[in-house]
């Protein structure tokens, strides 16, 4: 990647789609240093099968955006599979998706801030406090409005969930 001889990613893109993580990873990471000619190497990183390199390329996605990268960043916001990453993983994606769409991910990050699910008693909402933490960095008068709405209703966690992500981005 150093290098930046074009010939170097036919070489890094193959290795981005080995069978161990790792090299998968490094290759991500040298591929990202070869400018926007990486950009099909860091989205293809978002869907791969390893926690490690997909929190990479959330992480280098900003500087690879196009018009093709908002739709593959909402539609995983929409993904059944959403539910089952990490915290830190919802968080990351969610974030992301606002630096990448902007105004246009409210759609999908209001869904899952309302969507209610069962958890276990004293258990965190994971889900909808990334939602809510992500439409407050949107910084928009509508993003605040949506959340002061949801600090409004009569849904106790979500209230909860509002109000911490109002004070967090101290709107008031």
């Amino acid at each position: 990647g150093l290098t930046k001889n074009p010939e170097s990613l036919k070489v890094l893109r193959s290795l981005a789609v080995h069978a161990h993580e790792k090299v998968r990873s490094e290759a991500l990471r040298a591929a990202a240093l070869m400018g926007p000619g990486a950009k099909d190497v860091v989205h293809r990183a978002l869907g791969d099968t390893d926690r490690s390199v997909r929190m990479l390329g959330l992480d280098l996605i900003g500087a690879f955006q196009d018009a093709s990268t908002p739709p593959i960043l909402l539609a995983a916001l929409q993904d059944k599979g959403f539910e089952d990453k990490d915290t830190a993983e919802k968080r990351a994606l969610c974030l992301s998706s606002v630096r990448v769409a902007g105004e246009h991910a409210l759609a999908p990050l209001s869904v899952l801030l309302t969507r209610r699910r069962l958890l276990a008693p004293g258990t965190k909402d994971e889900t909808r406090i990334a939602a809510a933490a992500a439409i407050a960095s949107i910084g928009t008068p509508g993003a605040a409005d949506y959340l002061k709405q949801g600090a409004a209703s009569g849904d106790e966690a979500l209230v909860a969930i509002c109000e911490q992500a109002l004070r967090e981005a101290k709107i008031a």
